[in-house]
């Protein structure tokens, strides 16, 4: 049986996590990733145009697609550009929660087969 590994990092740089957290499901790595999202979010106090933003971004929104569990995710659909493969493993990034400057690279989530 497959396991899948949620993976939050940098784009373009290793993760320094030394235990990776693994579900046994795609969608619950995807739960886990909006989770953490809105945690960072929480701790970071987003905001939109200089105001505390009252709701969460849209990366969690996608995050929460991803997870949902009621049939309304559509993972590789074949006739939209996606970034999730049918066996529900890819990358989504994002803005870096909370972050002002001019060079922000994001932060990458992804979920991942473990071997």
């Amino acid at each position: 049986m497959s396991r899948f590994t949620a993976v939050i990092s940098v784009p373009g740089e290793m993760t320094t996590e030394e235990t990776l957290p693994t579900f046994d499901t795609a969608r619950e790595a995807w739960a886990y990733l909006a989770k953490e999202r809105r945690e960072a979010e929480d701790e970071r106090s987003v905001y939109v145009d200089g105001l505390p933003c009252e709701e969460y971004s849209s990366a969690v929104d996608v995050l929460d697609y991803l997870a949902s569990d009621d049939g309304q995710a559509v993972y590789g659909d074949p006739l939209a550009l996606q970034v999730v493969g049918a066996d529900g493993t890819g990358v989504i990034v994002a803005p870096t929660p909370g972050y002002d400057g001019e060079h922000d690279v994001g932060v990458s989530y992804t979920v991942a087969l473990t071997p």
